[in-house]
């Protein structure tokens, strides 16, 4: 781990000092797109990155050595893998008043951003061809969802399905993050554990090695179909680990394979511990594999008695809720009472949304009026979780925003997690449980 962190720290230090050679530099450059558009109130925002070395000086930035943020006007419309040549003026990012925008660009390998440059596409597209005609699938597929449903419910059912980043109206937004919800819209690894939740639901009637089989061709469909989202495609490796421990017979080995895939990750790109998507995906998946079972010993030690609907959605949505709440306190400085309560009401609801526009996506030339009988399913379902957010925004309490949480509160919130979980974790046998709870 130290010799890949030391190059990373190295990386970082040279291209923070050759961040400020450049600091109001008028430059002229070629460079190619390298994410999709992000919607903005005022403005869109889109990263390049260099195809040639840039000097100034004595300074240069070499090829492919960072991303530049560039910020467009609304019309503009660049697409991934598109050529272009961009003049204007490099500026630092600066920080939000209670947001480290620096660190954040940082971790995305950004040091520059550039305001309305001029800017001429060729029109060309060069880069992953594959990830270039992916991208265009996946703005098609959004282009229908948008012709099917209203606003909010289309942004919605794109960020459900595609973790599709859209721009909603000030107030439904505000809602959003009142009700501690975000997380389902938002561009993570976070819908691979919704599709999972559902997968399983809907095929429990097979037997478990065909249905394990079938949920690894249902996330890595829907990765392709999200057009390889980077979130999303490490959410799939380390699920699909998991999978095929337990399709081998080796259930127990998941307790190995998670951490594990967790640390190639990281030792692969040690920045990526910091990547929010990246440790949302990892805890929601601790969540299942872990708090879910020992809430569920709970549940049964309190009331004597299983109850399929409580096990199966309930608690499976309340350990990813909990699971996830340190490091959202921690990474946007909110937190809400409302949090649990609304994913408790969303999340079930969520999954079948998601099936229904993906199917009413499939089914879209094959059975035109059966695809129009979804995506009505879907927009009944999509304007309950606009009510439920909406209800809970019109509370207008019970959200905080916080001033310099620091890191002790969310510590204190995992280390009771992991109290929960070793304390209450079913073992088959008592007398080998050598955590806290020795033979009686």
């Amino acid at each position: 781990m130290t010799v890949r962190l030391v190059p990373t720290i190295k990386h970082e230090k040279e291209n923070d000092k050759t961040a400020t050679s450049f600091t109001e530099e008028w430059v002229e450059y070629n460079a190619i797109v390298v994410s999709e558009i992000t919607e903005k109130p005022t403005y869109n925002t889109i990263e390049v990155k260099p195809v040639a070395d840039i000097w100034i000086g004595e300074s240069v930035i070499k090829e492919g050595s960072q991303k530049f943020l560039i910020k467009i006007k609304k019309y503009q419309n660049p697409r991934v893998g598109e050529a272009c040549n961009i003049k204007g003026l490099f500026k630092m990012p600066e920080n939000f008043e209670d947001f480290n925008y620096k660190d954040y660009l940082k971790n995305n390998n950004i040091y520059l951003l550039m305001e309305f440059p001029e800017m001429e596409c060729s029109g060309k597209r060069e880069g992953f061809i594959l990830q270039n005609i992916l991208v265009d699938f996946k703005q098609k597929l959004n282009k229908t969802i948008s012709e099917h449903l209203k606003e909010p419910q289309s942004s919605l059912m794109m960020g459900i399905i595609f973790g599709q980043d859209r721009l909603f109206s000030e107030k439904f937004d505000s809602n959003v993050r009142m009700a501690g919800v975000s997380h389902i819209v938002a561009a993570s690894g976070y819908n691979i554990t919704i599709l999972i939740l559902a997968g399983s639901k809907l095929l429990k009637f097979l037997p478990l090695k065909l249905r394990l089989f079938l949920l690894l061709f249902l996330i890595w469909g829907f990765c392709i179909l999200s057009g390889l989202s980077p979130s999303i495609v490490r959410a799939c490796i380390m699920t699909s680990i998991a999978l095929v421990a337990m399709i081998l017979g080796k259930k127990n080995t998941i307790h190995v394979t998670l951490p594990l895939a967790a640390f190639i990750f990281v030792l692969i790109d040690p920045k990526i511990v910091f990547n929010v998507g990246f440790q949302l995906s990892v805890v929601a998946t601790l969540g299942l594999v872990y708090l879910q079972p020992a809430l569920s010993n709970i549940w049964k030690k309190v009331f004597k008695k299983s109850n399929g609907f409580v096990e199966d959605t309930l608690l499976t949505t309340l350990s990813c809720t909990l699971t996830t709440l340190p490091i959202t306190i921690y990474t946007f400085g909110t937190v809400s009472i409302w949090a649990v309560v609304a994913n408790c009401l969303i999340l079930p609801v969520v999954e079948s949304t998601m099936f229904l526009g993906i199917f009413g996506l499939i089914f879209l030339k094959l059975f035109p009026l059966l695809s129009v009988l979804l995506f009505e399913a879907s927009n009944v379902q999509l304007k309950y979780f606009e009510l439920v957010v909406n209800l809970i925004g019109k509370v207008g309490w019970g959200y905080w925003e916080l001033e310099k949480v620091g890191i002790v509160v969310p510590i204190v919130m995992c280390v009771f997690l992991i109290l929960l979980c070793i304390y209450f974790y079913p073992v088959e046998d008592e007398s080998h449980n050598f955590y806290l709870k020795i033979s009686n």
